[in-house]
Parts: structure tokens; sequence; C-alpha cells
């Protein structure tokens, strides 16, 4: 793997250049919106965004050199086996201090094995949660502030909510039902026609995705960034949290049409943007 990567090092940095490159002419448009007045053309804007990404990546020398492994060799004794020899030894009498203490090391071996693994895996999926959430997050809100500057659902927008439902799909090996019912939820906005969705209901919609995730982030001690100016609370109340999750499991009912829906921001306790 790693002589893979070393070998076509020049080939992967053109894959990465060009995905973020793409990135990079969306981020400018959200730029321009913020900042009338910014002095940056899109592509000196485009050129910085590249140059940074790669700047913060490692050589290829020390990729390369990061590839390694440790093989650690223990003896790990089954549990009916330390059984069978606490029984043989009170079977026969012989509780000498030399027989108990090799027990008792074989319990704290399996014991500090268990503990390793456990350990291993918590911190795996606690990353992973987190990723999950984080890349959530950061879609949703992006595309509220989109919504709060353009007045509508941006095409851009659209294309944003459609990459996340088709990265996290693929990140979300474990069928986390939190996150899918965020997409569903998404999904049910891109099934709705142009003409036909209800910018109050979208909105409260995103609303409640965002301040589901965010709070579990901040369960996880990670720190995601500010979302106020789009009506997500820093600290989102339990009881704000536990109506959003409610009303994302519930669903948004693409066959009703908007004049006849009301608006879920009104009973999410978040005011409106509008």
């Amino acid at each position: 793997m790693a002589g893979e990567i070393y070998r076509d090092w020049d080939e992967l940095t053109k894959e990465l250049v060009q995905k973020y490159t793409v990135q990079a002419h969306q981020a400018y448009k959200r730029y321009v919106r913020l900042k009338s007045d910014t002095t940056y053309t899109e592509e000196m804007f485009v050129e910085r965004f590249i140059t940074r990404i790669l700047q913060t990546r490692p050589s290829r020398e020390q990729v390369r050199d990061s590839f390694r492994i440790e093989i650690g060799i223990n003896f790990i004794p089954l549990p009916s086996l330390l059984a069978e020899d606490i029984e043989k030894a009170k079977l026969i009498g012989i509780e000498t201090e030399q027989s108990m203490l090799e027990i008792e090391m074989r319990r704290d071996v399996l014991d500090h094995a268990r503990r390793q693994k456990d350990e291993l895996f918590s911190g795996f999926m606690k990353d992973v949660v987190g990723k999950l959430r984080s890349t959530t997050y950061e879609a949703v809100t992006d595309v509220l502030e989109s919504i709060k500057g353009n007045g509508n659902l941006h095409p851009l927008s659209v294309s944003q909510l459609r990459n996340l439902v088709d990265n996290i799909q693929k990140l979300n090996f474990y069928d986390d039902k939190e996150i899918d019912d965020c997409l569903n939820q998404v999904k049910s906005i891109l099934a709705i026609p142009t003409d036909s969705r209800d910018l109050g209901d979208i909105t409260a919609t995103l609303r409640d995705i965002a301040i589901v995730t965010r709070s579990t982030l901040l369960n996880l001690a990670l720190s995601p960034r500010s979302a106020r100016d789009v009506g997500i609370p820093d600290v989102p109340e339990m009881a704000i949290t536990r109506q959003s999750r409610n009303n994302i499991e519930n669903g948004l009912d693409i066959t009703v049409m908007p004049n006849e829906r009301q608006g879920r921001y009104i009973q999410t306790g978040v005011p409106a943007m509008f």
C-alpha cells in the first residue's frame, strides 16, 4: 500500500486538486455573497484555496514512512481454561502461592486484552460517529446560509445536498439510525419539485438536522463552528434537541402541498430567519 501511494503520488495529487477545485469555486461564490467588496478574483481565490490544502498534507516520503506494523504476541487463555485451572487447584488441594499467582497473571493478561480491544473499538466508533455528523452539520448549515442570503434554495445548494446524501451513504456502514433519518429528510427535500418547494418547511427541516447533529458533536467533546446566524443555538437545550429529533423521525410529508402545511420552525422554539 505504501509503495503504491508513493508511486502514484503525482496522479493522486491531480485527483485531489480536481476535487478541491470544484469545492473552491463553490466556496468563492459563498465568499462573494458575504463580502461584496472582495479584491480577490475567482482564479486568485481558487489558487490560494488549493495551495493551502496542499500545504496541509504531508510529503510523499512522510506518508510512505508512516506505514508500519507493530506485532505483539501474548498468550490469552480461554475463560474455560481459567475456570478449569481453578477447579483443579481446589480439587487436589494445591493452593500454593505460586499456582495462584500464575492463575492471577493469566487473568490480568485476559483483562488487559479485553480492555485494549474495547478502547480501540470505542475510539474508532467515536471517530466515525463524529465524521458522519460533522459532514452533515457542515453541509446543512452551508445550505441554510445560502437560503438566508438568496431567499431560495439555490441549484448549487441542491447539488451540495445530493453530494451529502451520496457521501454519507458510503460512510454509514453500521446503519446509524439517526443519520439515516437525517438523510431521509434530505432526500424528501430533493424529491420535491422546484415549483412546489416550501422554503419554510425546508428551512425548518435543515435546522432540525443541524440542531441534532450539533448536539451529538458537543456530547462527543467536539467543537463544530457556530451557526447562530441561521438559528442554530450554540448549545441547544435538551427540549429543543428532543423536538428536532422527533421532527426528523416523523419526516417531511412531500405529498402535502405547501399551502396545506404548517412550517415546523414554529415547533422547534428556534427563531425564524425571515
